[in-house]
């Protein structure tokens, strides 16, 4: 089958290109449209190196580093200085910047341990990690939260399907491909730990900060899809780290604004939040991250947070569970710690706890002096000092730091965002689209069915940008898209003129852009929602579709169609969006339950019954060789070896040549 589109922006690429893919298409058999049989990850073949990489300048060999006699040489400070890890921004900074200076003197001065990079761009962040490992005697031990891939830190990056939308696809091997496809592009940008995977059973849908980060409600959902996804982590040599312990998925306060206790007894959470914990510590989990929550009915010690308690850490984690890993805290200035302990006492309470890795210290300088004094009055040993230090001195020897600290700059580009590894993260988008409701058989849409679509964004920001995308995508598959924006900005104009669009619409689709981010609410507005009711009460049929929090369903649950799109980022919207009309298959299944409403495993399926605009990679091809054979194919029309008319611009306006698939322009 071969489209024509209305859009016009096919009408600017060589007609040669498009005239390839048309016969591809036609001879293929539509290969697209089959769904894929389940594999297990270990069954899954090699992930493609990035190929010609270019190779390093050759550095000289290190002397191999003994632990023990580094440790013996070092002093009190330089010791303390290495359980820090701060917080930095990966881009251009100028070499004067006062947090670049404070940076360089933490280093140099108070021996920091490692950095963890917050945003920040490709080059932007690999030049300021060279920069600061020349200015460290021990290498930098370098961290990064990449939940969605190395995208969640690093535009440029590889973004992929939270870990909501990987159990929906019902497959484990999408848990492997995303550790394996963010560990490579993590270990090329001399990342040496991810924050990653989320462990928490989201079982609390009033939850506002963890949310589609969880795999599932399931506790055993979450122990299989997470363990893959450790597993595709680990096989690229970087360090996962499973967090947060022991669970903060019940809870209804974000920890990064106040601290969220937790009364549930031992029995409760043994069977269900400490499951994937234990599981994939049985199966050699490396690092762990601790929680700032506190947990009463199982603690000694009353409200003191998770992550400062050795009733939390050392009883259960270390004793109980047998885990001798890397324990690493959530950031330390967030609220529930920081609001209620000096930056030293929650240092020396994790220490105490059994923590060995400091993160984001609201002020590292005051933490390692009173950490400095703790020892010296004998409050802390300085054996507990050394206990952590070993094992990060240790894990940065295992990973080479100190033999190569540095990122190699020459091949970023040919192993960062690869048109394979953007292949994969499409088909994973695609695979986790989950549709629970269609009682108007809306889908797959037509447009001889919905002649005018009405599409609404509806957001809690204030930028009157907010699903735009949204908008695009929709245009790619029906001619008549009218698109409004609900946001905090609304005006009552705006607001009446979508309503008289309503009444002329044939199909209203909403899209839900409200996410999980800290410091936001994650339901509907009251005004908005008692605005969308008026909406869906008219008499043409309505589905609303969750880019982001996936219990917002509960608010409009009227509404005709119900569909789980999981994140908001333009990919993942521009692989929904086919679903929505037929253009790819329809099979996820829900991994939380929504009360009332939908449970775990629920989920319609549609066939593929329509072309999809797409990458050449998504139907087996290279756009670098269809990019190859494009120049070939000019050269013999350039030495009239093709008539003109037959391959030439002129072609391109006839119809019947532009093939669905989106293709790059030269």
């Amino acid at each position: 089958m071969i489209l024509s589109t209305k859009t016009g922006s096919l009408s600017q690429r060589p007609t040669s290109y498009l005239l390839f893919f048309s016969l591809f298409l036609i001879f293929s058999s539509c290969k697209t449209s089959e769904p894929e049989s389940y594999r297990s990850a270990a069954e899954q073949p090699p992930l493609p190196e990035p190929e010609e990489e270019v190779s390093a300048p050759a550095q000289p060999l290190a002397e191999p580093t003994d632990i023990d006699s580094l440790l013996q040489s070092m002093t009190l400070q330089e010791k303390i200085g290495q359980l820090f890890v701060s917080p930095a921004y990966g881009r251009f900074t100028n070499s004067k910047d006062p947090q670049y200076l404070r940076l360089k003197r933490l280093i140099e001065n108070y021996h920091l341990g490692g950095i963890i990079f917050m945003q920040g761009d490709v080059y932007g962040q690999a030049m300021l990690t060279n920069k600061l490992q020349d200015y460290s005697k021990i290498p930098l031990w370098i961290a990064q939260d990449m939940e969605f891939g190395a995208a969640m830190r690093i535009s440029g990056t590889t973004r992929i399907t939270p870990a909501m939308g990987i159990a929906a696809t019902a497959d484990a091997s999408n848990a492997y491909l995303k550790g394996k496809i963010t560990a490579r592009e993590a270990k090329a940008l001399g990342v040496n730990q991810i924050f990653a995977p989320v462990l928490d059973v989201n079982n609390n849908p009033e939850n506002p900060v963890i949310n589609v980060r969880s795999f599932s409600a399931d506790p055993d959902m979450v122990s299989f899809f997470g363990q893959y996804m450790i597993d595709g982590i680990e096989s690229e040599g970087v360090m996962a780290t499973a967090k947060h312990f022991p669970g903060h998925g019940d809870t209804d306060v974000d920890s990064h604004l106040a601290l969220p206790v937790i009364y549930h007894d031992f029995s409760r959470i043994d069977t269900l939040e400490l499951k994937p914990f234990r599981e994939t510590i049985n199966n050699g989990l490396r690092s762990v991250m601790s929680a700032h929550i506190a947990y009463p009915n199982i603690s000694r010690n009353g409200n003191l947070p998770g992550t400062m308690d050795k009733s939390i850490l050392n009883d259960i984690l270390i004793d109980s569970l047998g885990f001798e890993g890397l324990i690493v805290t959530d950031g330390l200035e967030m609220k529930g710690i920081a609001e209620n302990y000096s930056p030293g006492e929650a240092v020396i309470y994790s220490l105490k706890a059994g923590v060995d890795m400091m993160l984001i210290s609201p002020d590292e300088m005051a933490a390692i002096n009173e950490l400095e004094l703790a020892v010296e009055r004998g409050e802390l040993s300085e054996e507990r000092i050394d206990r952590s230090v070993r094992k990060i001195l240790q894990l940065k020897k295992e990973h080479g730091s100190f033999e190569n600290p540095k990122v190699d700059l020459q091949n970023l580009s040919r192993s960062i965002n690869t048109p394979v590894y953007q292949s994969i993260a499409d088909r994973i988008a695609r695979n986790s689209v989950t549709i629970l409701k269609d009682s108007r058989d809306i889908f797959p849409i037509r447009e001889v069915d919905h002649l005018k679509i009405l599409a609404i964004a509806l957001a809690d920001d204030e930028s009157g940008s907010t699903g735009t995308s949204f908008a695009r995508e929709l245009r790619k598959y029906h001619g008549n898209v009218d698109f409004h924006v609900l946001d905090l900005r609304t005006s009552l104009e705006e607001k009446s003129e979508i309503l008289d669009a309503a009444d002329e619409a044939d199909l209203i689709l909403i899209g839900s852009f409200i996410i999980v981010r800290s410091h936001q609410p994650i339901q509907v507005q009251p005004e908005q929602l008692q605005f969308l009711r008026q909406i869906i009460s008219r008499p043409s049929p309505s589905a609303l579709i969750a880019f982001g929090n996936p219990y917002v369903v509960r608010d409009l649950p009227n509404a005709d169609a119900h569909v789980m799109a999981w994140s908001s980022n333009g990919n993942q919207v521009r692989q929904t969006v086919p679903a929505l009309f037929g253009a790819s298959e329809v099979a996820g299944k829900l991994p939380i339950t929504i009360p009332g409403m939908y449970d775990i495993s629920d989920g319609l399926e549609f066939n593929q019954s329509n072309i999809r605009f797409d990458t050449p990679e998504s139907a087996g091809m290279s756009t670098e060789k269809l990019l190859e054979l494009d120049m070939v194919m000019q050269e013999a029309i350039d030495d009239s070896v093709f008539p003109r008319w037959c391959c030439g611009r002129d072609a391109e306006r006839r119809d019947g040549l532009a093939a669905g698939l989106r293709l790059p322009r030269l």
